[in-house]
């Protein structure tokens, strides 16, 4: 509209923009391609899979990073794992232990000597490995003695052994005896279950009286015996039971039970 006076009519004045306006729109536009810029590279890094991860800007990223604890986690003593020192692990007790335990186990395993295991008291087994018998028992026919240069009976089995053989309980019992006897020599007598007793002549003790043995047991070692000496050394083995003599192979031995 043009008024009378050939001008354009004032409604108000015509806003104007200074130089701050648009210095703050350049800085603005600055910050934000500058965190575009630095969020692509980032993206970059991170979608690169030939990208080795162990990089000294990543590593220094992390490791500067404020390491947040988790107020939740606990161990299995219900003791807040946040309360340890940096740098430890609330398993490495447990592990700890668990290992020294395994090392103890093994050694005591290495250590640790085989039990020896009772033998049944019934069980009965020969006293020398050596098995070999040089004069049978005989109670009704007598025996000739080489040594005394009679006719005699043989109220036992002789087994050929050397001297300082080992000779071994034939049975579970209690020494009732050990001695020497004039024409017997060195002696061991063990009392067994059931009214069995035995007779180990020509023995050196290595065992006490009233000692309890097991089958097997050592009870001493062959000597002498002075009325069998032309012989030579042996094993004089007599069983009674009930005080009375008998068989000590078909009886005893052979029969496997006192």
């Amino acid at each position: 509209m043009i008024n009378n006076r050939g001008k354009e009519p004032k409604f108000g004045k015509k806003p104007t923009r200074g130089k701050g306006f648009y210095i703050a729109l350049a800085v603005s536009a600055a910050c934000i391609g500058g965190a575009a810029l630095t969020t692509f590279q980032s993206m970059k890094e991170f979608s690169d899979p030939e990208q080795n991860y162990s990089d000294s800007r990543i590593s220094e990223r992390f490791q500067n990073a404020p390491q947040k604890k988790d107020p939740t986690l606990r161990d299995k003593q219900g003791h807040n794992n946040n309360t340890k020192q940096a740098g430890t692990s609330p398993f490495k007790k447990e592990g700890d232990n668990a290992a020294k335990n395994a090392e103890q186990n093994e050694e005591a395993a290495a250590n640790a000597k085989p039990s020896k295991k009772k033998a049944d008291d019934g069980a009965v087994g020969y006293p020398l490995e050596n098995k070999r018998v040089e004069k049978g028992f005989s109670l009704e026919k007598p025996e000739f003695s080489q040594t005394l240069g009679d006719w005699r009976i043989h109220d036992g089995v002789d087994f050929a052994a050397k001297e300082k053989e080992v000779v071994k309980a034939a049975s579970n019992g209690k020494i009732r005896n050990i001695g020497k006897d004039e024409l017997m020599g060195d002696y061991v007598v063990i009392d067994h279950k059931n009214g069995i007793t035995t007779y180990y002549y020509g023995v050196r003790p290595k065992v006490k009286k009233d000692d309890n043995v097991n089958l097997g047991d050592k009870i001493g070692e062959i000597s002498m015996i002075p009325s069998e000496q032309d012989e030579g050394s042996h094993l004089h083995l007599k069983v009674m039971r009930n005080d009375q003599c008998i068989d000590p192979i078909k009886d005893f031995l052979e029969a496997g039970r006192t």
